[in-house]
């Protein structure tokens, strides 16, 4: 319901100020994990992969992860992805 269109349009504008720090962004050749309590078919927490694209608009990226057929990236919300220092 409305509460829940409330949290999406923080957690964005939160997301989006938290973009201009570079340390964090994920973009293009990022080498990423996978947040800890994220389990989904394709990925789960603690996985490691590097960024291939990213997709803005969708805040969704291609990751291909490491230990996994190569030419087979996963699409991957950016909210669930820290990028590695």
């Amino acid at each position: 319901g409305k509460a829940c269109l409330q949290q999406v349009k923080l957690r964005r504008m939160s997301s989006r100020n938290t973009r201009g720090s570079s340390a964090e962004e994920v973009v293009q050749g990022s080498r990423v994990t996978v947040l800890n309590g994220r389990h989904f078919p394709a990925f789960r927490a603690g996985d490691e992969g590097v960024v291939l694209s990213v997709d803005e608009e969708a805040q969704t990226c291609q990751v291909e992860f490491s230990g996994r057929p190569r030419n087979q990236p996963v699409q991957v919300a950016l909210r669930h992805l820290q990028v590695k220092a």
